[in-house]
């Protein structure tokens, strides 16, 4: 992923201590901890005020967590997970604001979107999304029921195996303050001033051993939330308006809660180490500007000409 996104910088401060209008987009992938009430304030109002948010998930399933658990022969203790793949409940509440939600059901499957093989491994879905928001899905088995049930999953998973899928909402697309559509020939006085939101349920297919890897999704995905445009490859696969669900249940499903007597609050950087709650805000760090040194490069380096061919946007 690192090398699709070569200009990418990554802070250890919060959200509070980053100057958003400096930046495009905010990529969230596979989010573990919690926020802090005054990041959720703040990235609200970068929102608002035209950054967009790019968040690749994970599963999360508090029974799911309990019956994972495992015993470690070096501790001589039970080990149960303090969060799933992603800490769901925590992104539900960044979320909420904008009137999305992620479910509580874990998915798994092959399928294909925009002309490229995709799996997704161990995802969740969308609970609920605004009706003016695009959304795409793609039939994937109940992983979660398999594994509570015992029941032996087919092999290869997905459509393809032939197995009993249904139909999941695993990808949205909103235009924040309305409707959402391609703003790609638009003037910039009639652009939105507001961001856009982009939600996956699965962040497996980032990772750099992934056998079906996502990069052409992450780069679409970024294209939509920097300039608005829409991909083609997304537009042809979002769900037709007139055959998506209004009920705000997208397929029956529940809020991921929070797993009862966990101790993710012994590792978090938000949550106070006796659990009461989080914790105050850490004072923001003043980089200090290093020295520049001249460097005497060979005169074959000498050049500013791309050493790459730029990306086709058409292309993804």
């Amino acid at each position: 992923m690192s090398s699709s996104l070569r200009e990418l910088e990554f802070y250890c401060c919060p959200l509070t201590c980053i100057d958003t209008s400096l930046y495009g987009a905010l990529l969230l992938v596979d989010p573990e901890d919690e926020y802090f009430p005054e990041e959720m304030a703040a990235l609200k109002k970068a929102v608002d005020s035209g950054m967009s948010l790019v968040v690749f998930a994970d599963w999360y399933n508090a029974s799911l967590l309990r019956h994972v658990k495992f015993y470690d022969e070096n501790t001589r203790q039970w080990w149960i997970p303090e969060t799933g793949g992603a800490n769901v409940p925590a992104l539900n509440d960044l979320l909420s604001m904008y009137q999305v939600a992620l479910g509580d059901r874990v998915f798994e499957g092959a399928f294909r979107l925009g002309g490229h093989p995709m799996y997704y491994a161990s995802g969740t879905h969308i609970h609920s999304f605004p009706e003016h928001g695009i959304l795409i899905t793609a039939p994937l088995s109940d992983q979660g029921h398999q594994i509570m049930s015992g029941e032996k999953p087919s092999a290869g998973g997905g459509a393809s195996a032939g197995g009993q899928t249904v139909d999941v909402p695993i990808l949205g697309l909103l235009q924040t303050d309305g409707e959402t559509r391609d703003y790609t020939n638009d003037t910039s006085d009639r652009l939105p001033k507001a961001g856009r939101l982009v939600v996956y349920g699965d962040s497996s297919c980032l990772e750099g051993g992934a056998a079906r890897n996502c990069h052409w999704l992450l780069l679409a995905a970024l294209q939509y939330a920097l300039v608005g445009h829409l991909p083609s490859s997304l537009k042809d696969a979002a769900t037709p308006h007139q055959h998506r669900l209004r009920d705000v249940h997208i397929i029956p499903s529940e809020l991921p809660q929070r797993a009862e007597g966990g101790r993710l609050h012994v590792y978090s950087r938000v949550l106070s180490p006796d659990g009461s709650g989080p914790r105050p805000v850490p004072e923001c760090m003043t980089p200090t500007p290093v020295r520049p040194h001249p460097i005497h490069a060979p005169p074959s380096a000498r050049t500013l000409a791309p050493r790459h061919q730029p990306t086709d946007p058409k292309s993804i």
